[in-house]
């Protein structure tokens, strides 16, 4: 079972992102016979279960597992751990990757990303203090186009975030930066930069969040770090260097 845990975290943290072609066609059918079997031999274990939904859910282009199969390795997952959020979330994927397929504006686009919603808002009913699945559903109704519904949900994320955790963190402050909210925006990757603090693209994020919050002094102090740490980073925005400069 441990070896299997190990299995998926080599996947779906670097292999992932590492290997393209036939190697990544390789790691992904070992880690998913892995926990195939695992997951027939320890079905009542909820990490394994989970982790193999999640595994099937990267699986390579042509590799994709049956929309039921999947279904059914998820419903388990959710029976084991009903609180759990990685099960609803790769529920609430199925229906979002088939969204993503199809043109921006299209109904059938809505549709899709409608059912995903419906998902998540039926977890956020079971743990309504948990605030990460209402920046995922005011994520969406960003995409569909809806920023008061967006902000609505995003404010009831707001209200539930009351300890720091940093994958919260990273979907609260995409959402404020796409909404431009740069004052929640800058709370957010705060929180994403103290639990990563060599995470330097966020770093950098948090300087031009800090600048548009109105707050360029505390953006200068960012950069100035960064020219030490990650000196080709600050490099590529000249136009945001500019008028960091020109804000005396």
């Amino acid at each position: 079972m441990e070896y299997g845990y190990q299995v998926y975290e080599w996947y779906s943290e670097r292999q992932v992102v590492q290997l393209a072609g036939e190697e990544r066609l390789i790691a992904y059918r070992a880690a998913r016979d892995v926990l195939e079997s695992n997951y027939e031999k320890y079905p009542y274990d909820a990490r394994t279960v989970t982790y193999y939904a999640h595994v099937l859910d990267l699986a390579p282009n042509g590799e994709e597992p049956e929309e039921e199969y999947v279904r059914d390795v998820l419903a388990r997952a959710i029976e084991l751990s009903p609180k759990r959020i990685q099960p609803r979330y790769l529920l609430a994927n199925v229906s979002i990757k088939k969204g993503d397929a199809l043109p921006h504006g299209s109904a059938g686009k809505r549709q899709y990303y409608e059912e995903a919603v419906g998902e998540l808002k039926t977890y956020s009913e079971l743990v309504p203090n948990f605030a990460e699945p209402h920046y995922i559903i005011a994520t969406l109704y960003q995409v569909l186009g809806e920023p008061a519904l967006a902000k609505e949900w995003a404010e009831k994320g707001l209200a539930a975030y009351t300890k720091q955790d940093t994958n919260t963190a990273r979907r609260a402050s995409r959402y404020y930066i796409t909404a431009e909210d740069w004052e929640n925006a800058v709370r957010f990757l705060k929180d994403v930069v103290a639990a990563e603090s060599g995470n330097y693209p966020v770093l950098y994020d948090l300087a031009k969040a800090e600048f548009l919050a109105g707050n360029p002094e505390h953006s200068r102090e960012i950069v100035k770090e960064l020219r030490e740490k990650a000196p080709s980073l600050v490099e590529t925005d000249a136009n945001f260097l500019q008028a960091l400069g020109e804000a005396q």
